[in-house]
């Protein structure tokens, strides 16, 4: 049986976390694989025992603890690096997307691909039922990505991305980039390795709370994007020189 390595990252700020890996949990038992959730803590978060507790032999819940020099950067590579899975399902921290629609993911491993991440924005009438300010918002950090790194991406911050186990743990070890911009370097560094991304429609459920986007997050993000594109540059070099 196929092993699903379900990678949750814990930051300082999250609320509610018990409920969310028992939700995880009820929305892994259905699934054809065994499953294993990846919990990855930052300094200063704390998990009862409870929630370990996920009431089928085949899921189970591993909690890592990130170390004092990762606080609240790299709990996403911490997670993939320790996972064991054939595949490794990457979550964004709000875990907008239910598990099941990894079910419309693994038919294109099946196809060839390497890496299938979700997106909000494909499909008839995607994304017309969330908010004005998440559309326009979701609009604009969208184009950034894609004049700066993956221009045929739509949606590359769902949150819902699916990996091949090896070549997770192997992108994973390459990333440098810290908060949201791991997952766009990881992307981007397994595009540059040859690796086939694919990008599907799936369902997506915005949370009725969440911290809105001060102005110095959003110049962090930019300020990742543009470090990334150097390294690419950087990449690139590299490789024209070993030819």
């Amino acid at each position: 049986m196929k092993t699903v390595s379900i990678v949750l990252p814990a930051y300082r700020w999250r609320r509610g976390l018990r409920a969310t890996i028992g939700r995880l949990s009820r929305q892994a038992r259905p699934l054809p694989w065994r499953a294993e959730i990846l919990v990855v803590l930052s300094p200063g978060v704390r998990l009862s025992p409870a929630a370990l507790d996920t009431g089928s032999r085949f899921v189970e819940v591993r909690v890592l603890e990130a170390g004092a020099a990762e606080a609240d950067v790299r709990l996403i590579r911490t997670g993939v690096l320790a996972s064991a899975g054939d595949f490794v399902l990457v979550l964004g921290a709000d875990c907008s997307v239910p598990l099941a629609e990894l079910n419309k993911l693994m038919p294109h491993f099946q196809r060839g691909a390497h890496v299938v991440i979700g997106s909000r924005y494909l499909g008839p009438g995607a994304g017309r039922k969330h908010p004005w300010h998440r559309r326009l918002g979701h609009a604009l950090v969208n184009f950034l990505v894609q004049q700066v790194l993956l221009t045929d991406i739509r949606d590359s911050r769902c949150g819902f991305k699916c990996f091949r186990g090896p070549v997770a743990r192997q992108v994973y070890s390459m990333v440098q980039a810290s908060g949201p911009g791991a997952d766009l370097e990881a992307l981007t560094l397994a595009r540059h390795l040859g690796y086939t991304v694919v990008e599907v429609p799936v369902r997506w459920r915005p949370l009725r709370r969440r911290s809105a986007v001060r102005f110095r997050d959003a110049c962090r993000f930019l300020m990742s994007l543009l470090r990334i594109r150097w390294r690419t540059l950087g990449w690139r070099c590299a490789a024209e020189q070993a030819v």
